[in-house]
């Protein structure tokens, strides 16, 4: 069942049952996944065991609200979706950063080297490969999902254009990560003062990641 949203002078919208089951799809992920996080990080939410049935539940509702205010401004329908594909890159870093930790064996970071008096630690490396990680994740529900590129075969030419965006958000992502980190108050958690600083730098580049794929990645 399609629900058509028209859009006078425009071809219109649908909110498509593929939306309604990807936005869910997305929603359980981040479900699974906080709580493992918010376990890493000591901290817990109240009812943190509903998450699971929240998030999806959310996802759906807020994309069929970004489809209604498409009636006014085209782009919010795509804007809806790439928010909730942007806000679950970002737990999937996040988790992929603590199942890192986790495998290397060490609950503590180790110092690098610094760059413009900026400490980088093993974390930040730890940071990149989460990154490379919740990239791939990105670049299969953006070109498949957010911006409707069905083609398989032009996949790889497009990768390589997501790919170099994406090198300048990892670029701002991981320098506003070694810097929120680096500004944490004496005897914080670094557990959590790391989460904070992937939080951070997924907001900062959360703008040039839609720019760069919108208009150039996957225009059409």
């Amino acid at each position: 069942m399609e629900q058509q949203i028209a859009v006078p002078g425009k071809k219109a919208i649908a909110f498509t049952r593929t939306d309604a089951i990807a936005s869910v799809a997305l929603g359980l992920i981040m479900g699974v996944l906080i709580p493992f996080i918010l376990g890493r990080i000591g901290k817990s939410v109240p009812m943190q065991n509903y998450l699971i049935i929240a998030f999806p539940l959310a996802s759906l509702v807020g994309l069929y609200i970004a489809s209604l205010l498409s009636k006014v401004v085209l782009v919010l329908y795509q804007v809806g979706k790439f928010g909730i594909v942007g806000f679950t890159n970002f737990v999937v870093d996040t988790g992929v950063f603590h199942v890192i930790i986790a495998l290397s064996g060490s609950a503590q970071s180790q110092h690098l080297f610094s760059v413009f008096s900026i400490p980088l630690t093993t974390w930040t490396f730890f940071k990149i490969l989460s990154f490379i990680g919740a990239n791939a994740h990105s670049f299969f529900w953006n070109k498949f999902w957010t911006f409707g590129q069905k083609e398989v075969k032009t996949a790889k030419k497009e990768y390589v254009g997501f790919f170099v965006i994406s090198v300048g958000g990892l670029l701002i992502n991981s320098g506003a990560f070694s810097v929120a980190f680096a500004l944490r108050p004496e005897g914080a958690s670094e557990a959590l003062w790391g989460t904070i600083g992937v939080a951070v730098g997924s907001v900062i580049g959360l703008l040039w990641n839609f720019v760069g794929y919108k208009f150039f990645v996957f225009k059409k």
